[in-house]
């Protein structure tokens, strides 16, 4: 049953790709239509669920910031004006995908750049006055763009090591980036707690963990001669570990940790940390069935049964051609 739908839904798939390249040909598309918007990234989210060893995600995320570009020149950046809520959830939802699939596809530094100010401009606004940060901002936790912007930074990063001596400047940029992110998620998450709203601190737990796994790349990048037995990598790897422990299975949403959960693994070196990832990804699976979350499984797998043969876990966050899934 499971495969017939999977057969199913890749058939409807393949022919919504087929009639909108149809359209765009043909012209009768501006490319700046809400619509088209939706569609490249429910193509997106198609493609992380899809259980197969590839995802064409990148591609997809590539199209969608063009389009939303597109979509930001036609509505504009006036002060003063009244985001929809739509505007709002598509917004974070792309930098929220185009952050997990930084570490694994070059993107355009201007291109990212104009992005990142758009998103800004977006993220400023609250479309329910009266609502709390993170219900504002059900994607990102209401911390803002800050952590994963830092993250889609630090990523390009570590596609281009070793870095050059101009580029270290970059590093320092995303090393202060990323610091006040988490001074921002203590900030809201405090908040969350003072609320007693049990969905909005999860929320932001899972938001920490990609904090302390963006900690172990920011690191390794600064220090790229380092074994993930470093001290300061295992001790990020026990602060990672402790924020999974802390959230309550099978944490909702679940795909959202898969991208920390898999960094963490790749600093893995201890039995009990890998029995541990392993079973937690075991766990995202079965409430999800989502591909990204079993894609990342076999990549760790894979790492952990060669690690000291050919090459280090740790060093694939430092490795042009992604060991991952995109």
């Amino acid at each position: 049953m499971q495969s017939r739908f999977n057969r199913l839904s890749t058939e409807y798939y393949i022919s919504a790709i087929s009639n909108f390249r149809g359209m765009v040909d043909k012209r009768e598309v501006e490319g700046s239509e809400d619509w088209m918007l939706q569609m490249v990234m429910f193509c997106c989210v198609f493609e992380r669920w899809r259980v197969d060893p590839i995802s064409n995600m990148s591609t997809h995320i590539l199209g969608a910031i063009r389009v939303f570009q597109l979509h930001m020149q036609k509505v504009g950046k006036a002060p003063g004006r009244k985001v929809p809520p739509f505007e709002r959830m598509i917004t974070e939802a792309l930098l929220y995908n185009t952050a997990i699939v930084s570490l694994h596809v070059d993107l355009d530094d201007n291109m990212l750049s104009e992005f990142f100010e758009n998103a800004d401009y977006i993220c400023q606004s609250q479309p329910f006055s009266d609502a709390t940060p993170w219900a504002n901002s059900p994607v990102l936790g209401g911390i803002g763009p800050g952590l994963y912007r830092a993250i889609c930074k630090l990523s390009q990063l570590c596609r281009r090591a070793p870095l050059r001596s101009e580029e270290l400047d970059s590093v320092r940029a995303v090393e202060k980036e990323l610091r006040a992110a988490e001074i921002n998620i203590e900030r809201v998450l405090a908040l969350a707690l003072q609320y007693k709203d049990s969905r909005g601190s999860n929320s932001l737990l899972s938001t920490k963990l990609y904090a302390a796994a963006a900690n172990i790349m920011l690191y390794k990048l600064q220090h790229p001669e380092i074994q993930a037995s470093n001290d300061r990598i295992q001790g990020k790897v026990s602060e990672a570990i402790g924020i999974i422990k802390s959230m309550s299975p099978p944490y909702s949403p679940s795909q959202f940790i898969c991208w920390p959960v898999y960094i963490t693994g790749c600093a893995a070196v201890r039995h009990s940390d890998i029995v541990f990832i392993r079973q937690t990804l075991q766990i995202l699976w079965d409430a999800t069935c989502c591909g990204d979350i079993m894609r990342a499984a076999r990549a760790l797998e894979a790492s952990w049964a060669a690690e000291g043969k050919t090459y280090s876990s740790l060093d694939m966050l430092l490795h042009k051609r992604s060991a991952l899934y995109i």
